[in-house]
């Protein structure tokens, strides 16, 4: 197997106290909240990998610490091998263009007083990729219709569009800067499950064209078994269980993976026949 293009080792991050935390694992309580408990995981080139487990179970703060939008409490995460704290300006600009996300919620993700175009033009502008106005409407529009979407919601703004137009110009936009790894948060959650379909296929197609890593951060594991060749499990803040999917599918070792797979037997036996049988 190729060397990890990104890793964690040891990685945790805690959050301040807050109230109303009974309900937490004891470990979890006192100084703040463990949301992230020494957490190690490693995606190679053109790796599929889904984190899948409960909500609440530290997943998206996960992605986060990945992407180096927050900082661990310890541990770290390398990109090429070195940790994100070592990399200089160019090293974090390359970073930045190699890792991208889709995030979870499709309305917060963009502003709604900015158009479609130039929420997807500016990462172009940002890296100076596509350094004439023009230049960077021709990109946007082949971005979108590589989605699926018509070139003339160029100018739309985001209230106009549906959930399903918004998570897929997310895509266009974590595309644009053709990265070699795509982050997918939730990427099915709060859509009807004829456009779920539209997007997971959207994922796959877009991933095995361009050759994509792909991290996909889901509680829903019919929709990563059509996307990911391998699993890891987390619950409260730990990877408890990880191997070839097909594999941990069919034959969990922890209660928490058996917990995933007992809630939507029906529609997972469906997506995987072998891991049912």
């Amino acid at each position: 197997m190729a060397p990890p293009l990104l890793e964690a080792r040891e990685l945790c991050k805690r959050f301040g106290a807050r109230r109303r935390l009974l309900a937490l694992p004891a470990r979890a309580r006192g100084a703040g909240v463990l949301a992230v408990d020494h957490l190690s995981l490693a995606l190679s080139p053109g790796e599929s990998l889904a984190l899948v487990g409960e909500s609440g179970c530290g997943k998206s703060t996960t992605a986060r610490l990945l992407l180096g939008l927050l900082a661990p409490s310890a541990g770290a995460v390398r990109f090429d091998g070195r940790p994100l704290s070592a990399l200089d300006r160019a090293e974090r600009l390359a970073f930045r263009r190699s890792v991208q996300i889709v995030f979870q919620d499709p309305y917060a993700s963009l502003n709604p007083r900015r158009s479609i175009g130039s929420a997807i033009a500016e990462p172009l502008a940002l890296h100076g990729i596509c350094p004439t106005r023009a230049q960077r409407r021709a990109r946007v529009e082949e971005l979108l219709s590589s989605v699926g979407l018509a070139a003339d919601l160029y100018d739309r703004l985001p209230d106009e569009l549906s959930g399903g137009q918004r998570r897929r110009v997310g895509i266009a936009r974590a595309l644009a800067l053709s990265p070699q790894l795509l982050i997918a948060d939730e990427p099915t959650v709060g859509l009807d499950l004829s456009v779920q379909a539209q997007v997971l296929s959207l994922l796959a197609q877009q991933s095995a064209q361009r050759g994509l890593g792909l991290l996909v951060i889901s509680h829903d594991l019919a929709a990563v078994s059509h996307l990911c060749e391998r699993v890891a499990v987390m619950e409260h803040g730990r990877i408890v269980e990880e191997g070839p999917l097909a594999q941990v599918f069919a034959a969990p070792r922890h209660p928490c993976t058996a917990a995933l797979l007992a809630a939507d037997p029906a529609q997972l036996s469906a997506t995987l026949p072998e891991a049912a049988s």
